[in-house]
């Protein structure tokens, strides 16, 4: 399903327009992301154990609950995750509206790349095996209208795994400088995928040990009007001595409950796989 033959069969209103990058025709972007966000992430990715840690909990979840085919990564961003699924041996197509996003992908070698929308790349009913959506909903302004989008792109019996920030009560500046609308809860997330018809599976939280520091540090000096950002190199790495190696052990404990099938009761992300009947 990623060959050139397969996605031009794919895509109605998108064209290969360079070795590996098929474009839409038309361009606009409906979601709220920084102009700069996919340039300053690529940075920061490969060294960062939140992704490497949401990546490792993705492919956990992809042995219990397996994909129906390639999985569609929408709006991808840089390909980390498309990236960490191939070389797992999953087939897995980005497909990402922003043009930095899609160059850093061609640059890291995951043609095809699918640069643009859904819409926009003129994708049919059904045609969708699978749908990964890593933390994207918290950008889009009609979620509900997005999900039913989704529902209606994916094969029936295809499977969506998805991730966002959880809960309201740790929104910060971090929050607005990365263009989110909302942070979700474990019932409102259920109820968005649940409404536009997909059966959930699994959900659960993630990152649990960072719920109090984000709080303490984030969510507490944003009510009084002290503001900083969290896309830094320093904190995408773990903290040198004892606080780095148990924080380190504490997600090497998540990740083994996830790979067990438990739920987690709480966390600063939320993770949730989900089926289209039929």
């Amino acid at each position: 399903m990623t060959d050139r033959l397969h996605i031009s069969e794919l895509v109605s209103t998108a064209r290969e327009v360079e070795p590996g990058l098929w474009s839409a025709s038309k361009h606009r972007l409906d979601q709220s992301y920084p102009e700069t966000g996919h340039t300053n992430l690529a940075s920061i990715e490969d060294e960062s154990y939140w992704f490497r840690h949401r990546a490792g909990v993705l492919l956990d979840l992809m042995d219990s609950h397996p994909p129906r085919g390639a999985l569609f990564d929408i709006g991808g961003g840089n390909g980390y995750i498309v990236r960490a699924l191939r070389e797992a041996g999953h087939a897995a197509v980005l497909v990402e509206p922003g043009e930095d996003g899609c160059r850093i992908a061609l640059q890291r070698g995951l043609a095809p790349v699918l640069w643009g929308t859904t819409s926009e790349l003129g994708i049919a009913e059904q045609t969708i095996p699978s749908v990964g959506l890593f933390d994207v909903i918290e950008h889009v302004l009609d979620d509900h209208g997005f999900m039913s989008h989704i529902f209606d792109l994916t094969t029936p019996g295809g499977r969506l795994y998805l991730m966002a920030p959880a809960f309201g009560v740790l929104w910060s500046a971090s929050d607005e400088t990365a263009g989110h609308y909302r942070r979700y809860s474990a019932a409102t997330v259920r109820e968005v995928v649940s409404a536009a018809g997909f059966e959930v599976e699994y959900l659960s939280y993630l990152f649990r040990v960072l719920t109090i520091p984000l709080f303490l540090l984030r969510s507490i000096p944003y009510r009084i009007g002290v503001k900083s950002s969290a896309n830094t190199t320093e904190a995408h790495r773990l903290p040198h001595g004892w606080i780095g190696s148990w924080v380190a052990r504490t997600l090497e404990s998540e990740m083994r409950r996830v790979r067990a099938g438990h739920v987690i009761r709480w966390g600063t992300s939320l993770v949730l796989v989900a089926r289209k009947p039929g």
